[in-house]
């Protein structure tokens, strides 16, 4: 691609015999940052919920089904008369060695459950135990004294779905029953609700039913597919063309349960190789090729813990934004509190007093930066950044934007903390959400002057295995994605060029598919550099400081070097271990870069520069 902007003006009587040029890579900024956290966007008409739900602005699943076990109190459930509630003994009356259950009694009453929104489920088992009473337990109901179980409709008519009949003297009770069936279509809406119906009884000294362990049954999963995120105007979220940037999970994921993502290309409906995983946290979607794939979609799969309980989304931020709400205890996505500072489940914040503080982790460039964003929803807090371990905090007001123009390359990784904003040793300060933006774009690629467009370049090109000026985003295929399949052998390896320089942020991905990825080395000079466990299938890869201190000291005694563009390069090696099919992709590493151009008369630049210039009209000397 040709761009005419380059200029010189030159003398239109004499040829030029020298020329001094200092040039540097910009960046063509393409990422604008979204972050979805509502209604707005988890219902849209465009999303499609399986089971899945919104409460509070919170996406989960209805698969998270609902245990009444009565253990602690009657759970929501109301009564009709004194003939229904929630009892602790006789101990025969509820289910297991402890806690409690319903009883009905007596005469016709209703427990009744609480609302319950089932209306994203196609199907719910539904479980509950029963048992009838009899001498020592009660007293056994007589005949037509029976117990119903009925659904609300969404005309909010009641409709009975199972009957258990009264054994009266002459049947046996029934005992310890676990009843299961599916709730009928009808009884599955926005506003659903069952109740427990005894029909009729003697008197309070007989006519006993205990129910204990209602429970609608966690079905198989419970699954939501995003709107849209590309490249075109018709896409929900549109972002401008130009590098994927991650995508980020704000989630609660309970002991034992799941939530698996994987990202579907819009226009073949299939899932992208590789681009599939699980758990809260980053998406690895710059290892996406942004110049075939240009829109997508993201598809999570929501599965229940032992007990029942789903995981919930809280937010999904992309395109260079990473919004985090301290719904949870932050120190799960890497946060650091120091002094007395605390998590409040209650208030979903961090809180403090003077001198304690909550520090970020590190957070690394996925493209070529241009703009770093910070805000946050806090009282009576300080701000502070940094951009590599040894830089002095620096107080920073809210919102807040740093301009990297003019000043590509030079920072790669950064971080935050928050403190307090006051002197005074007894004020509290408060911090309850954080959004961050890292935005950046395009740098060139293989830059180069040509004056007379044949070919021959009077300044520049560059070896395909360098990458985009300022910012190594290739392998040593000259791609941005290179095979490292393990196989059936178990290991494979791929190789790239870095910048021999003192590097700030190293990032890359590794996309797994049709096999299992375990773990990934980083080896310079034949020494293992940093190494990674995987347990969430693809996965985005930073290395920390420590791990880019020992690859900086590594690369500064290295002779093995070549040179690009004014900057030397050096190899390393990326080592994979697994099963299947393996793509490295999403490498990121950022220099500065800058080239210096001093050129005499015999030079091929000044011959090209004469040579075009005898073409030209005078423009006034």
């Amino acid at each position: 691609m040709f761009s005419e902007a380059f200029t010189v003006d030159v003398p239109s009587d004499a040829p030029v015999t020298d020329i001094h040029l200092s040039m540097k890579p910009s960046v063509d900024q393409t990422h604008q940052g979204f972050k979805w956290n509502d209604a707005s966007v988890w219902s849209h008409s465009s999303s499609i919920l399986n089971g899945t739900f919104v409460e509070n602005n919170v996406l989960t699943g209805n698969g998270a089904g609902m245990l009444w076990d009565f253990n602690t109190n009657a759970a929501g459930w109301t009564f009709s008369n004194s003939y229904s509630g929630r009892v602790t003994s006789p101990a025969c009356g509820y289910n297991g060695s402890s806690g409690g259950s319903l009883r009905t009694y007596a005469g016709s009453t209703y427990a009744t459950s609480p609302v319950t929104d089932l209306s994203g489920v196609s199907t719910m088992p539904f479980h509950a135990w029963i048992h009838e009473g009899r001498s020592g337990c009660g007293e056994t109901p007589d005949s037509g004294e029976n117990l119903q179980f009925q659904y609300r409709t969404t005309s909010n008519t009641w409709t009975t779905f199972h009957t258990f009949t009264a054994a009266g003297f002459s049947g046996t009770p029934k005992t310890n029953f676990q009843f299961m069936t599916s709730l009928p279509a009808a009884a599955l809406h926005t506003n659903s609700q069952i109740r427990i119906h005894q029909t009729s009884g003697s008197s309070t000294c007989c006519d006993y039913w205990f129910v204990d362990d209602v429970h609608y049954a966690t079905p198989p999963s419970a699954e939501w597919t995003s709107p849209s995120i590309g490249f075109s105007s018709s896409s929900f979220q549109v972002v401008e063309r130009g590098p994927w940037a991650p995508l980020h999970l704000d989630a609660f994921i309970p002991e034992g349960a799941h939530l698996n993502w994987t990202i579907v290309d819009t226009s073949t409906g299939n899932a992208i190789p590789g681009m599939s995983g699980s758990g809260m946290g980053w998406i690895p979607l710059q290892g996406v090729n942004w110049e075939s794939i240009t829109s997508i979609v993201l598809h999570l799969h929501f599965a229940p813990s032992p007990n029942g309980e789903m995981p919930q989304v809280y937010s999904i931020s992309g395109d260079g934004t990473y919004f985090t709400s301290f719904s949870e205890d932050p120190y799960d996505q890497g946060w650091t509190m120091y002094g007395g500072s605390i998590f409040s489940s209650i208030n979903k914040s961090v809180e403090g007093v003077w001198n304690d503080s909550i520090e970020s982790p590190w957070y690394s460039s996925t493209a070529s930066l241009s703009e770093l964003h910070v805000d946050a929803t806090a009282n009576t807090a300080q701000a502070q950044i940094r951009t590599s371990p040894g830089q002095s905090w620096t107080n920073i007001s809210l919102p807040y934007s740093m301009s990297l123009l003019g000043n590509e390359g030079t920072v790669g990784s950064y971080q935050l903390r928050f403190t307090s904003s006051s002197n005074n040793s007894s004020d509290s300060w408060e911090v309850f959400d954080v959004t961050m933006g890292a935005y950046g774009g395009i740098q060139p690629t293989s830059p180069a002057i040509d004056f007379a467009k044949d070919g021959i370049l009077e300044w520049g090109g560059s070896d395909a295995r360098v990458g985009s000026w300022g910012w190594q985003d290739r392998f040593e295929n000259g791609l941005t994605y290179i095979s490292a399949n393990p196989g059936i052998s178990g290991s494979s390896s791929a190789k790239a060029w870095i910048p021999a320089v003192d590097l700030t942020s190293f990032t890359f991905s590794a996309l797994s598919s049709s096999g299992t990825l375990s773990s990934v080395n980083l080896n310079h000079d034949g020494q293992t550099v940093a190494n990674w466990y995987v347990e969430s299938g693809s996965s985005q890869f930073v290395l920390n400081h420590t791990q880019l201190a020992d690859l900086n000291a590594s690369v500064a005694n290295t002779n093995s070097l070549v040179s690009a563009l004014g900057t030397y390069f050096t190899e390393v090696e990326f080592e994979v271990f697994g099963t299947g099919l393996v793509t490295l992709a999403g490498l990121g590493v950022p220099y500065e870069a800058q080239s210096t151009l001093v050129a005499t008369a015999d030079t091929q630049f000044i011959l090209g520069l004469n040579g075009i210039r005898d073409s030209l009209s005078s423009a006034g000397g």
